[in-house]
């Protein structure tokens, strides 16, 4: 190894925690390997999208060092000792891989051989606003700051790692603890690779490719959202939507974000943003499509595929009594929206999106929610109240008529749904999602509910008018 060249044995992602973004492992080799410059290692750590590099260096860790420093410029390195291997999804992250060891930590900064990889420093006041800000966040309270803390976050607009490391480990266990109570405690047959596998939410057999994975919007979210909430509170509107847009990141999510911003969501709007809170509402919405699904907020079939990838359907699996408790509430409150007509014209789009999404997945094991809520919709939304919500906002006949025809429909589109799957034979491909979809609809709707929501639907016009 020369002084201008880099003998590189292996480039491959960690395991992304929590807030921790991601980190790139590069192991470096004193012989063999595949010689490189290092302006070109690093170029390509930022092709591949890292916030940071972890370098396990070989003996001469001087000379790698200075070369590495040159070319890493703004990029995050540190040493480790990074192995690769898969940890089970339900592993909570560990103290970031750059981060110094214990006894290193004490110290104000760390440098590597000389080489000032990170700025490392001991917790301090900002490092407590910032994780009081997340408690406040998960349990839906008003944060109140300090003015301590206030003033430490002006000097440490970043956050050190263990701050990111703690925060880390709090959004990892409650999230893995809100799937638990929300079903996933419970076993439950499901379809994998078109066959019933019965389980709880850590069994081997339904995790699959499943990983409560967290990307670098939901770090941001928290440690900087505690410096930016203020600013949104004191800042006119064109300046706020300039702090939101830079604040809440609503592409490039993983299932970890979408489950963190669902559980945040109330907490984030019970804080008071002067205004803002349909914007802030709206941001969520699309950084999370089971925030939106959750709250039959228009979304795209695009995003409704996303929870049914592999990746994450095992959210879908465990969200199903969630998902009936939200829908219950929006659709009891249809008839006192100010446009009736529009929301439940929206609200039917959404659930039909879903049908549709569940049925080209083949996962039509999980329209449980949409089956319960189906079965409750006359008294969820009765008739005759919409019949006079319509009359009092003078909604012209066609706009009523349409709207009530597609909201009651949803009966009769999951019996033409159990009608179809009723011919599927034994030892074809949809045997087993039939078999689950057609004891689920024999469960939740007797024949009295499906011949009265057919009813509703025929008689639309009639019940508007």
């Amino acid at each position: 190894m020369t002084e201008a060249t880099l003998r590189v044995r292996a480039i491959f992602p960690l395991t992304r925690a929590a807030g921790g973004g991601r980190q790139l492992a590069i192991q470096l080799a004193a012989s063999g390997g595949e010689v490189m410059d290092p302006a070109a290692l690093v170029g390509r750590a930022r092709r591949l999208g890292a916030d940071g590099l972890v370098v396990r260096l070989p003996a001469d860790e001087a000379a790698v060092a200075a070369l590495l420093q040159a070319a890493a410029g703004s990029l995050p390195a540190a040493r480790g000792h990074a192995r690769r291997r898969r940890r089970p999804p339900w592993s909570f992250p560990r103290r970031p891989t750059d981060a110094p060891p214990r006894r290193a930590r004490q110290e104000s900064s760390v440098k590597s051989e000389g080489c000032p990889w990170r700025r490392l420093r001991r917790p301090g006041p900002a490092d407590a606003e910032r994780l009081a800000f997340l408690g406040a966040l998960l349990s839906g309270q008003r944060f109140t700051s300090t003015a301590e803390g206030q003033a430490a976050l002006e000097q440490e607009r970043r956050p050190s790692l263990s701050v990111l490391e703690a925060g880390g480990r709090l959004i990892a266990r409650t999230g893995l603890a809100a799937l638990l109570r929300a079903g996933g405690h419970l076993p439950r047959t499901v379809l994998r690779d078109g066959q019933r596998v019965r389980g709880r939410l850590w069994d081997a057999a339904l995790v699959g490719d499943f990983q409560l994975s967290y990307g670098s919007g939901t770090s941001r979210l928290w440690t900087q959202g505690v410096i930016e909430v203020p600013a949104v509170q004191r800042s006119g509107e064109r300046e706020r939507r300039k702090i939101l847009r830079r604040w809440l990141q609503v592409s490039d999510t993983e299932p970890g974000d979408w489950l963190f911003v669902r559980q945040i969501a109330p907490g984030l709007l019970a804080q008071g943003l002067a205004g803002a809170d349909d914007e802030v509402q709206s941001r969520l919405r699309a950084a999370s499509p089971l925030l939106a699904l959750e709250d039959l907020a228009p979304v795209t079939p695009a995003d409704l595929a996303r929870l049914l990838a592999p990746r994450a359907v095992r959210l879908i699996e465990c969200w199903q009594a969630p998902l009936v408790a939200a829908w219950r509430r929006r659709l009891r409150g249809l008839a006192g929206e100010p446009e009736a007509a529009s929301a439940v014209a929206s609200v039917a789009t959404v659930l039909h999106q879903w049908l549709r999404a569940l049925e080209k997945a083949r996962r039509l094991d999980l329209a449980t929610s949409a089956l319960v809520v189906t079965a409750e919709l006359l008294e969820l939304v009765p008739p005759g109240r919409l019949r006079e919500r319509f009359a009092a906002q003078r909604t012209p006949r066609d706009q009523g008529r349409d709207a009530a025809v597609l909201l009651y429909g949803l009966g009769e589109r999951l019996a033409e749904l159990r009608d179809a799957l009723g011919q599927v034979r034994y030892g074809d491909d949809q045997h087993a999602e039939a078999q689950l979809y057609l004891a689920d609809y024999a469960a939740h709707h007797p024949p009295d509910v499906t011949a009265s929501l057919a009813a509703a639907r025929r008689t639309a016009a009639g019940v508007i008018g």
